[in-house]
């Protein structure tokens, strides 16, 4: 595993949207029908644990911390 491949867990998503759905094929056809790209990138199961699989890479997740960018602005705004 490199160090770049770790890191896309916590990457910055704007613009993204997650879609939990029974019928993925289906929504990747509507999805596509709009010119709007879609992949099926999981699956859930009855675990409540949070794992990402990256080709051989098994890495628990953690709670999302704040980036950077995220604490400078509640800083501006009077916040933590």
């Amino acid at each position: 595993p490199t160090r770049r491949s770790s890191d896309l867990a916590i990457m910055r998503s704007a613009g993204s949207l997650l879609i939990v759905t029974d019928d993925p094929d289906r929504m990747i056809e509507l999805m596509e029908t709009e010119n709007i790209p879609a992949a099926v990138i999981g699956r859930m199961t009855g675990d409540r644990d949070k794992l990402l699989m990256i080709r051989d890479e098994k890495r628990y997740l953690d709670r999302p911390q704040a980036d950077a960018l995220w604490k400078v602005f509640e800083t501006f705004k009077g916040g933590k």
